[in-house]
This record gives C-alpha cells, structure tokens and sequence, in this order.
C-alpha cells in the first residue's frame, strides 16, 4: 500500500478536471513512488466510496479530492471541498431546480456527516471556507483556505483584439441567460462606438437557446476539455465570468496568473481570487451602462501576472513532502 492515497473519483468537468491537470503535471515532475491516484475517470457512487476505503487500508496519508472524506480509522483524512452547493447561503436554496434539488440535498448531506470524520477540511477560497464553518461550526479550527494550484499558460498564443471568452460550464443554477444578455447589448453599443467586439461561449448551441440567446450574436465552442479551454483563453483579450455561486473559480486565478482582464461581478470572492486581473461590474440589469464601461475598460486593459498559489508548493503541502 502506498503511504499517500488520493481518491480523485467524480471530478472529470469544470474545475475539477482543470484540478486533476495539475496533480498530473505534479506528479509527472515530481516522480513520486509513494503516491497513489484512485477513481480516476470512475463516477463518484456509493459502491465506490465503500471500495476506496478497502484500497486505502494501511496508509499513512488519504486525501478525497471529491468532497467526500474518507472515514474509516487510521492515517489522517484530508478533504477538498469545492461545491458550494453542498453548503449553500439562505439566499441560495431558490437556484435549483425542483428536479434536482433533492439530490444535491442528498448528496450534500452525505458530504457534511463525512467532512466531521476529516482531520483537515480544504477550501478553496475564503467564501467557501466561510460556508462550510456556517453549516459544520464544530469544524471551524479544522478547516483551512488553500487556494487552487495554478500553473501559467505555455507557448506563445497572440491575443485577438477584440475577443471576449466566457468559459463557464452551463448549469441551470448559474443563470446564465441575464448577464449574459447584459455582455450582449453592452458589446453591440460598443460596436456601434467603433470598437471590435467577439464574445465566444463554452457552450452548445442548444445551451444558448435554453438560456434565450440564440440571437446573441455569441459563437458557440461547445463542451471542452481542459486543453482546449486553456487555448481559447489564450487567445481571447479579456475574460466573461459571471457567476456568483463560486468555491473558486478557475477562470478568475488563470486571468491572474497570466495578466488578462477578468470581467466578473465586483463582489469578495472574485476580488480575492482575480486580484488586480479583475474588472468589476454590477450585476444589476438597472446598472446596463455598468458593464459597458467594464467591457470598454477590459479591452483595453493592461494586467500584470500575479501568481495565486504555486502547483509544486501546494501538493508539497496536500499530500506531504517527501
């Protein structure tokens, strides 16, 4: 058995994966024999969750990065928890869908009764650390903010005047459609002014149409991977993250890491993860002039990188220099 044991089961989309990214390249440079990765790729069930702690047996060290702590006995349990569903605010519990409010309640309290077995509780960002002492108060000195390793772009990718990519992963709960409109009419008025503008979307077009967009004028990318997001931010000037039910928020450290302009609602949790690379605007459909301004500013915006938190420092700290 390997002294360090990770369970990485259920993270294959969104931050998640993008997260996994990071282990690897880690774990490739590092040529750690002591570690061992579980689940990759398997979906995070009830039978695997029994399974893992059979396999885990007899190490020193087990970390779930799924928001599921280990709890049997023995070794000491870490866990990331970066689903801010499973810990919501009062003025949350609206966002969900009937259809699926029942299972993310299952499931978040599933997480809850597991994170009071953990010895170390991980969040991602202080919003999220806060929601999780709100629900586990008895975890409080238990639970630590560590933000997300992130690793600056390679190569050598130009910039395309003019390009604004939103690479959020569409979710009835991010209600997406308002804000999104709002980019859509504050770029036609900056068109109309003599400024190039091109909004690209991570999503689908059938995405664009559920949310009311069809004729927003935005360039559907689809669904895609880590790799093929890392290159269409790489050529896009400034960055549209609008959500607001956050733990982290990839896209908002990556504008950070690599000196590019984030447009994303002006409020604690992005300013904390962004940094200078944020460009603030209300999310007010009143404030319409708002988000103009902040897109004209963005365009033209010069940001310099600041890093976030280092890959090789941070996973020294999660699974335990050797």
């Amino acid at each position: 058995m390997s002294d360090v044991v990770v369970d990485a089961a259920g993270a294959a989309m969104g931050g998640a994966s993008r997260f996994l990214v990071e282990l690897d390249r880690y774990l490739e440079g590092s040529a750690r024999s002591d570690v061992l990765v579980l689940g990759a790729g398997r979906r995070l069930e009830p039978s695997w969750l029994v399974r893992r702690e059979v396999e885990a047996r007899g190490s020193t060290r087990r970390i779930a990065l799924n928001n599921v702590s280990f709890v049997a006995l023995g070794g000491h349990r870490s866990v990331l928890l970066r689903n801010a569903l499973h810990f919501p605010f009062p003025w949350e519990r609206h966002l969900l869908p009937p259809g699926s409010a029942r299972k993310v309640a299952i499931e978040a309290h599933v997480v809850r009764i597991a994170a009071l077995r953990a010895d170390l509780l991980i969040a991602p960002s202080s919003s999220m650390a806060d929601r999780v002492r709100r629900w586990l108060p008895s975890t409080t000195d238990r639970t630590v903010v560590w933000p997300h390793p992130v690793s600056p772009r390679g190569g050598d990718a130009v910039r395309e005047p003019g390009l604004v990519v939103c690479p959020v992963l569409f979710a009835p709960y991010k209600k997406l459609g308002p804000p999104l409109r709002l980019l859509s009419k504050a770029a036609g008025l900056l068109r109309q002014r003599g400024t190039e503008v091109r909004i690209e979307v991570t999503a689908t077009e059938q995405e664009l149409v559920a949310e009311g967009l069809s004729d927003a004028g935005f360039a559907a990318l689809g669904r895609l991977n880590v790799a093929e997001v890392e290159h269409a931010l790489a050529r896009a000037t400034a960055v549209f993250y609008p959500t607001t039910v956050e733990s982290f928020g990839y896209p908002l450290a990556e504008a950070r890491v690599n000196g590019q302009p984030v447009l994303a609602p002006g409020n604690r949790h992005n300013r904390e993860v962004a940094g200078a690379a944020l460009v603030p605007f209300a999310t007010d459909a009143a404030e319409e002039m708002d988000l103009v301004r902040a897109l004209e500013h963005a365009l033209h915006a010069e940001v310099k990188a600041n890093p976030v938190e280092r890959p090789g420092c941070y996973f020294d700290r999660l699974l335990g220099a050797r």
